[in-house]
């Protein structure tokens, strides 16, 4: 299911972004919920092939230090996504930028 999910979110950046685009991108990271284990997986794309990398648990809601760790995993995840995936929507999607906040 992630690949199916991946792979389309590759190909909606490809037909609004163009092949150059996307390759700025290098990867795009997904969060897989599975009980109580939080997993980080990578998808990369090239000549149009989706890859899924292998998931990397980065913590899990059994136990307080778990917990941390999910919520550390989160806020890195989000500083990335601001800093680096929000700057390439808005300069490689202007429509989608301007139907949004500018955050």
């Amino acid at each position: 299911m992630v690949w199916t999910i991946a792979s389309a979110e590759w190909e909606f950046l490809l037909s609004r972004a163009g092949p150059s685009a996307v390759d700025e991108l290098g990867f795009l990271p997904s969060i897989v919920v599975q009980g109580h284990s939080w997993s980080l997986v990578i998808t990369t794309w090239n000549q149009a092939i989706t890859t899924v990398l292998p998931s990397v648990e980065f913590g899990s809601t059994d136990s307080t230090v778990g917990v941390l760790q999910v919520i550390a995993g989160l806020w890195k995840l989000r500083a990335w996504s601001m800093d680096t995936l929000w700057s390439w929507y808005k300069r490689n999607l202007p429509k989608l930028r301007n139907s949004t906040a500018d955050n």
